[in-house]
């Protein structure tokens, strides 16, 4: 499965890199100031089933961590990163975008919008919402959160309701190669 990282909504991962944790806070400014948007990942691996499908994974990893490509591609979807970290706690891969988007960027990318005097955000399939600052209204299979026109942070974080057996399985082998990666 591959799930596009930032917010499940932005980053443009390549391959089969999967993350089990998602949190998106977008700080609503207003006045014309650009958002802040911040996306944590938590526990990122790959579900490549190949080794050397897992190393390219890795390598992507690290291209997105550090070069030029993620930078443009999120720029053309209107996000002007500002920070990005990818580090290791408690022996899970974890990674942080920072980065500032005007209102109709941010309506686009994380699936808001804004409907009588309220904010809605549609949930990703397959994610299951673990902790927000809104209110959670299901209907069907449709999950939206929904937060009040004069809201100033719209926070969620949302958690993969199924991760498979290669993405447990090379889980410590990524961690592993970061942890090589770092101490060079």
């Amino acid at each position: 499965m591959k799930v596009i990282l930032a917010a499940a909504f932005l980053l443009p991962i390549m391959g089969c890199l999967d993350v089990e944790i998602i949190e998106t806070r977008i700080q609503l400014r207003g006045h014309g100031e650009p958002n802040i948007i911040t996306i944590d990942y938590a526990n990122i691996s790959s579900d490549a089933t190949d080794t050397s499908e897992v190393r390219k994974d890795f390598e992507e990893l690290l291209d997105d961590w550090h070069g030029e490509k993620f930078l443009h591609a999120e720029a053309e979807e209107g996000l002007l990163v500002k920070n990005r970290e990818l580090l290791i706690r408690k022996n899970k891969i974890v990674g942080r975008v920072t980065g500032v988007m005007s209102d109709s960027a941010a309506l686009k990318m994380f699936s808001l919008s804004l409907d009588d005097g309220k904010w809605i955000m549609k949930s990703g399939k397959n994610l299951e919402i673990v902790d927000t600052n809104g209110k959670i209204l299901k209907a069907g299979e449709q999950t939206r959160i929904v937060w009040p026109e004069n809201a100033t942070e719209l926070r969620v974080k949302q958690r993969q309701s199924e991760l498979s057996e290669a993405f447990k399985r090379n889980q410590p082998l990524l961690v592993k190669r970061l942890k090589e990666y770092l101490a060079r």
